[in-house]
């Protein structure tokens, strides 16, 4: 029992020291922790401070941001005046220089005339301008410049004058003229027509049947030969030829047509051609003396070949 007493002894000494190292321990701890918030305190202290001096500084920072913003708004609107009253100077000046007729130097432009008449190139107007207002005094030169001008517009009238009656007789000579043209043209159409008639009745004559005139003898083959040399014939002619052959169906019963001397042309091959197709038994056809070139010639050469 006493052995027993013993161990239990040692052991509750053991758990005794054991505790009383624990309670150093923690007391120390308890030290360390009482020292670390002391030292937080101060550190909270210091924190304090500083967030006061920044809220201080914060403030004033603001303040002064409000005041450079007023000034900023200050100036922006100095620069708006100033600049509309650029814009109001700079038109005011154009008016006065338009006023006063200045360049843009401000020397004072001269007055120039422009127009498309060749009379102000021809009678150097705009450089007696010029020299003028650089003198001192242009009046006495404006004057005699004006006092030449119009002498010359008074020369020039005359002369209008003059060339108005001339005018008044040509027109009155054209009239006449005119007149006497118009009574020529009837004339001449007459003509043109009893022209035509007789050409026609020349050709036409050939196909008539006119045994009760004296002289006249019919032709026995009833083929007929159109005598045409000399008589001016022209395209219309040609074209009136064709229908008085064809009017009378004497497509088959002409075997010759006398074309000599009529002044055809190239653009005339064609109705030749025409003749030479509407006649099927025509043996010959005479174009001499007529004012066809080669290329007019080898056409026909080349239709009659065909």
């Amino acid at each position: 029992a006493y052995q027993l007493a013993l161990k239990a002894q040692e052991k509750v000494e053991k758990r005794l020291q054991e505790l009383r190292d624990k309670a150093n321990a923690l007391h120390t701890q308890n030290e360390y922790l009482q020292t670390r918030i002391d030292g937080n305190e101060e550190d909270k202290g210091a924190l304090k401070y500083e967030l006061r001096r920044g809220e201080d500084e914060l403030r004033q920072a603001t303040a002064t941001n409000a005041q450079l913003m007023q000034q900023r708004q200050d100036v922006e609107d100095k620069f708006n005046e100033t600049e509309a009253e650029t814009v109001s100077f700079k038109a005011e000046l154009d008016y006065i220089k338009r006023e006063d007729m200045l360049d843009e130097t401000g020397r004072t432009k001269p007055i120039l005339i422009e127009s498309e008449s060749k009379l102000v190139e021809r009678l150097q107007i705009n450089e007696f301008l010029f020299s003028a207002q650089q003198a001192r005094n242009p009046v006495p030169m404006l004057v005699e410049k004006v006092g030449h001008i119009l002498e010359m517009v008074h020369t020039a009238q005359t002369q209008s004058d003059v060339y108005l009656q001339d005018l008044q007789r040509s027109n009155s000579m054209l009239t006449a003229l005119r007149h006497k043209n118009m009574a020529l043209y009837e004339k001449v159409q007459m003509c043109e027509t009893w022209k035509m008639r007789a050409l026609l009745k020349i050709a036409s004559n050939e196909f008539d049947h006119r045994s009760a005139v004296k002289g006249h003898h019919k032709a026995k083959d009833q083929l007929h030969t159109l005598y045409l040399d000399g008589l001016q014939y022209s395209n219309k002619e040609l074209v009136e030829l064709h229908k008085i052959i064809t009017n009378y169906m004497k497509q088959e019963n002409v075997k010759e047509i006398r074309l000599q001397d009529n002044s055809l042309t190239h653009s005339s091959v064609k109705l030749i051609c025409d003749l030479i197709d509407l006649c099927p038994y025509l043996t010959r056809i005479d174009l001499k003396r007529n004012k066809l070139d080669e290329e007019a010639c080898n056409d026909i050469h080349k239709f009659v070949e065909r």
